[in-house]
C-alpha cells in the first residue's frame, strides 16, 4: 500500500504561522524574522548564503536563526521560498512590528540573533535604529502593495494561506493567574500597525483563504518558547489547525462562501471557549487561593492552640523541652524568624538555660543582639536553628539546605515535644 503524501506548506512568518501545524503536514521552506519593510528597502545585496559565511560570522544562535538572518539581510527570503515547491503558502506580516537596523550602509531586522549579535554585525560602523513607528501610514501601504506583488509572483490567491493574528494584552502564569503584559512591550500599537495592514493584504491578495484572530486569547507562561505576547495558550493553536485542516480538505471547493462562513463560525467558536478558558483558569486560581487560605487558617488556629497549651501546660512543657534539649545535646541555638513565637521559645529556652546566639530577621530584633540577614549563603555553627515562622517552616527549611551543618528543628518540635 503507497503511503499517503502530506500537504506541503511554504512559510512566511512568525512562529505562530508554523506553531499551528501538526505532523500531517510537510514543510519545506520556512523563512522567520524579516520584515516586510526590510524586504523592500533599496538595498544592493552584500553576501551569498553560505555554510562558510554562516561560520566564519560566528554569530551565536541556532541554525534556524542564523539563516533567517542571512534572507533577511540579503533580501533573499522570495528567492529562498522558490527552491522548494509546495501546495500551500501560509503568509503572516506579524515582524511588520519589529524594528530595522541600519549599520552603515546596510540594512537587517532587528531580530533576537541580531540583538544578541550587534557588536559582531555592525564591527566598527555607525548604527542606527529605525523603529516601525517611523514609517507613516502611507510608506507602510505601499511596502505592503509591493511586497504582496512579489508574493503573488510565487503564488496563485488560492495557494495562499493568510494568517491573521495579533499580540495578545494578558497572559496566564503557571500558578493560573492573568496578568497583563508590560506596556513596554508595546502591545497596543503593534496591534495598531498589524489592523491597518490586514484589509491591504486582504485586498491585494484577493482570492486567498484567510484565518482570522479569535477574541478573548492569552498568552502562556508555559508557552515552549516562553512569555511573549505572541506565544498562545494551546487554545489558539487548536483553532489554528483546525482552520488549516478545513482549507486544505477541499470542503470548501468550488464555493469560497462556504469556506468564509465555516471560518468566521469557527472564529466565534474559538472566541467563546477563549472566554470560558478565563473563567476556568480563574475557578483553578480561586481554588489555589481558597486551598491556600484554608492551610493558612488551619495553621493559624494551631497556632493559637499552641500558645493556650503552653499557658495551660506551661511546667509540663519545660520538663518535656528540658528533656529534648538534653537528648539531642542542645545548649545554643539561632532563632529563624521574628515573631510572637519567637520571643515565646526565647522565654522557655531562657528558662531551660538554652543561650540564644542570634536571630536571623530582615529587622532589628528584640530577641538578641545578634541579626543575621535571611539572604546570607551561611550561617555560623550553634547546636541548632530553629524555625518559628510557623507558616513557612517547609520553604524555609528548603531554603537553608545547604547554608547550614547543624541540625533544624521547628517550633512545634520543642513545643509539642514529649
Amino acid at each position: 500500500m503507497e503511503k499517503e503524501e502530506k500537504t506541503s506548506l511554504n512559510i512566511f512568518g512568525a512562529c505562530t504561522s508554523r506553531d499551528i501545524l501538526d505532523n500531517r503536514y510537510q514543510v519545506h521552506q520556512y523563512v522567520s524574522f524579516t520584515s516586510p519593510m526590510m524586504m523592500m528597502l533599496e538595498q544592493d545585496k552584500k553576501w551569498d548564503l553560505n555554510q562558510s559565511d554562516i561560520s566564519s560570522f560566528n554569530l551565536s544562535g541556532t541554525d534556524f536563526s542564523k539563516r533567517c538572518f542571512f534572507l533577511d539581510h540579503n533580501r533573499m527570503a522570495f528567492e529562498y521560498l522558490t527552491r522548494q515547491e509546495s501546495d500551500y503558502l501560509i503568509l503572516d506580516i506579524a515582524d511588520s512590528r519589529i524594528d530595522i537596523l541600519k549599520y552603515g550602509e546596510e540594512y537587517c531586522t532587528l531580530s533576537n540573533i541580531v540583538r544578541k549579535n550587534q557588536k559582531k554585525i555592525a564591527a566598527d560602523k555607525d548604527t542606527q535604529l529605525i523603529s516601525f513607528r517611523s514609517f507613516s501610514d502611507e510608506q507602510w501601504m505601499e511596502c505592503i502593495v509591493r511586497f504582496c506583488n512579489e508574493i503573488k509572483k510565487l503564488y496563485r490567491p488560492e495557494q495562499i494561506i493568510l494568517h491573521e493574528f495579533n499580540l495578545v494584552s494578558e497572559y496566564v502564569t503557571k500558578a493560573f493567574e492573568i496578568i497583563p503584559f508590560r506596556v513596554s512591550q508595546g502591545v497596543e500599537m503593534k496591534n495598531d500597525l498589524l489592523q491597518k495592514l490586514y484589509p491591504v493584504m486582504e485586498r491585494e491578495l484577493e482570492g486567498c483563504h484567510i484565518i482570522k484572530f479569535p477574541e478573548n486569547m492569552l498568552g502562556d507562561q508555559a508557552n515552549k518558547w516562553g512569555i511573549h505576547p505572541l506565544h498562545y495558550t494551546p487554545l489558539y493553536y487548536e483553532y489554528g489547525l483546525r482552520a488549516i485542516d478545513y482549507i486544505i480538505s477541499g470542503q470548501n471547493e468550488p464555493d469560497r462562501k462556504e469556506e468564509k462562513r465555516y471560518l468566521e463560525e469557527l472564529r466565534k467558536e474559538y472566541s467563546l471557549k477563549g472566554l470560558i478558558q478565563r473563567k476556568e483558569i480563574e475557578l483553578k486560581r480561586q481554588k489555589i487561593l481558597n486551598r491556600s487560605q484554608q492551610i493558612k487558617i488551619s495553621k493559624l488556629l494551631h497556632y493559637a492552640k499552641s500558645f493556650l497549651y503552653v499557658e495551660q501546660n506551661y511546667l509540663d512543657v519545660i520538663c518535656s523541652m528540658k528533656n529534648f534539649l538534653n537528648q539531642n545535646n542542645i545548649h545554643s541555638v539561632a532563632l529563624y524568624g521574628d515573631y510572637l513565637t519567637t520571643q515565646m521559645l526565647k522565654d522557655l529556652l531562657l528558662t531551660c538555660k538554652v543561650k540564644i546566639d542570634y536571630v536571623v530577621s530582615d529587622k532589628p530584633s528584640s530577641i538578641c543582639s545578634e541579626v543575621l540577614g535571611t539572604g546570607l549563603d551561611s550561617y555560623p555553627k550553634t547546636d541548632a536553628m530553629i524555625i518559628c515562622n510557623i507558616l513557612t517552616i517547609d520553604l524555609t527549611k528548603k531554603s537553608l539546605q545547604g547554608k547550614i551543618t547543624f541540625p533544624v528543628y521547628d517550633y512545634y518540635d520543642f513545643i509539642a515535644a514529649k
